[in-house]
C-alpha cells in the first residue's frame, strides 16, 4: 500500500494592506453574498424542505456576520494599543468566546457582552481613540467638503462616528442573548434543527436531555420561516457586513 504524502501547508508573508483589500474585497461581504443568493432560492422554490434549509442558512449567515464583526472590532484595538504588531495577525488570532456562566466571565472576554459594555461606558471620543479611527482634522482633510461651513462639517463628522457605533452595538446585543447564541452553535457544530411537518417553523435546539432510551427533553425557539422574516434577517446580515467595511475603511486609510 503507498502511503500519500500529506500537503504541506502554505507558507507565506502578506502585507496589511494586501489583506484588507482581501477583506474588504471578499472577507467581510461573503456572508452577505450567501445570504442573499439563498434568499432567491428560497423565493424560487416550493419545496418545504428546501425553504426551511435556506432560512435557517441565512440565520446562521447572519449570526456569523455579528462574530465577523466582533473580531474586527477587537483586532482594531488590539492594533491601536499595539501599533507595532500586523492588523491582519491580530485579526486571525483573535478568538470570539461568549461565555454565559456568571462565574466563568472575564472583564478580558473577546465576547459580544464585553463588547456592549465598552460600547456603553465609552465616550464617542473615547470610541474614536480606542478603535483608532480619524478625529475630526484627519476626516475632514480627506473626506471633508471645503463649500460647508466648518462648524457643519463638524456635526457631520460627530453624526457619523455616532451613528457607526450605534450600529457596532446594535449587532452586538444580537450576539450576546444566550438562546440566540446556543441555537447557532447547535447549527454551527451539527444541524440540531427539528421542522413542524406540514408547516413552515423549524425549532432551533438550544439543549436536550435524555428521559430514557426513545425519548428526549428539548429547550429550543421557534423559528417561523415566512418570506418577511427571512428578507429582514438578509438585510440584516448586509447591514452588518457594511458597518464592518466602513470600519475597516476608516482604519485602511493609514495604509495609503
Amino acid at each position: 500500500m503507498t502511503k500519500r504524502k500529506r500537503a504541506r501547508p502554505t507558507r507565506g508573508r502578506v502585507k496589511d494592506a494586501d489583506a484588507i483589500q482581501s477583506l474588504l474585497r471578499f472577507g467581510i461581504p461573503h456572508r452577505a453574498a450567501i445570504a442573499d443568493h439563498a434568499l432567491r432560492r428560497f423565493k424560487a422554490t416550493s419545496s418545504p424542505v428546501d425553504r426551511l434549509s435556506l432560512a435557517v442558512e441565512v440565520f446562521s449567515c447572519f449570526m456569523g456576520s455579528i462574530e465577523d464583526l466582533e473580531m474586527l472590532y477587537f483586532a482594531l484595538k488590539e492594533k491601536t494599543a499595539n501599533p507595532g504588531e500586523a492588523f491582519f495577525a491580530a485579526y486571525v488570532n483573535t478568538e470570539i468566546r461568549e461565555v454565559f456562566k456568571r462565574s466563568k466571565r472575564k472583564p478580558t472576554d473577546k465576547s459580544a457582552r464585553n463588547m456592549i459594555r465598552e460600547l456603553k461606558e465609552a465616550s464617542i471620543e473615547r470610541f474614536r481613540a480606542t478603535l483608532g479611527l480619524p478625529d475630526f482634522e484627519e476626516w475632514s482633510r480627506l473626506w471633508g467638503s471645503q463649500k460647508r461651513p466648518r462648524r457643519e462639517e463638524r456635526m457631520r463628522y460627530y453624526k457619523e462616528l455616532r451613528s457607526l457605533k450605534k450600529r457596532i452595538l446594535q449587532a452586538a446585543q444580537n450576539r450576546s442573548v444566550s438562546r440566540l447564541m446556543a441555537s447557532y452553535n447547535k447549527t454551527k457544530h451539527g444541524f440540531a434543527v427539528l421542522d413542524e411537518d406540514g408547516t413552515n417553523n423549524v425549532f432551533l435546539v438550544e439543549r436536550a436531555k435524555s428521559l430514557g432510551r426513545r425519548t428526549s427533553s428539548i429547550q429550543a425557539i421557534p423559528f417561523s420561516v415566512a418570506d418577511s422574516s427571512v428578507e429582514q434577517l438578509v438585510e440584516n446580515t448586509k447591514n452588518v457586513a457594511l458597518t464592518s467595511r466602513l470600519l475597516l475603511q476608516l482604519y485602511a486609510r493609514k495604509l495609503d
